[in-house]
């Protein structure tokens, strides 16, 4: 498959001048420069274990988590009729910190728009840096804790630090709340 340092927006490490570059090879793959290498005047790898893994091996888990959608639905709504004024719909988006179309929380706080479109090029092209409180998307959310992007202080740089590979995934038999 390859990589690039060509990255999509919302991809990879925020930059000052709003675009994003990719994260450096060595985060995940053993033997190639990291985020350390990048600011190391003598250019050194980050140690490594000697061949065969040493030189492009990884350590990876693969972990396919078990979700329980019907007990995730009666908490939300039990939560949403208890303390949200009964929005099911919104309180889920602010734990997960996208709404069910996937429009982050940060772009779109009060309603998920109905014009978000997922396949966009400059659909993930968000950071929290201007929303340090978390008041458009809460500072617990999950997408925000799985990737702050340039939230955690030091101009982002901690928040590309061994970050995790992850892939989401569909989940339910609907993605409208609602469904019971």
């Amino acid at each position: 498959m390859g990589a690039s340092d060509e990255k999509s927006a919302g991809g990879g490490v925020p930059q000052r001048d709003g675009r994003w570059r990719a994260l450096a090879p060595g985060e995940f793959i053993l033997g190639y420069p990291d985020e350390d290498t990048l600011i190391d005047r003598k250019r050194r790898l980050p140690p490594a274990p000697t061949d065969p893994l040493g030189g492009g091996g990884t350590y990876m888990v693969w972990r396919k988590l078990h979700q329980d959608v019907a007990l995730w639905r009666r908490t939300i709504r039990q939560a949403a009729a208890r303390y949200h004024d009964g929005d099911e719909q919104r309180l889920a988006a602010k734990v997960v910190g996208r709404w069910p179309n996937g429009a982050p929380l940060v772009t779109h706080p009060n309603t998920p728009g109905s014009a978000f479109d997922a396949a966009s090029p400059d659909a993930n092209d968000f950071r929290y840096g201007e929303d340090l409180g978390g008041r458009r998307c809460p500072l617990g959310a999950h997408i925000r804790r799985s990737n702050p992007r340039d939230a955690l202080g030091n101009e982002g740089k901690l928040s590309m630090r061994h970050r995790m590979i992850r892939r989401g995934m569909p989940y339910g038999i609907s993605s409208n709340i609602a469904a019971r």
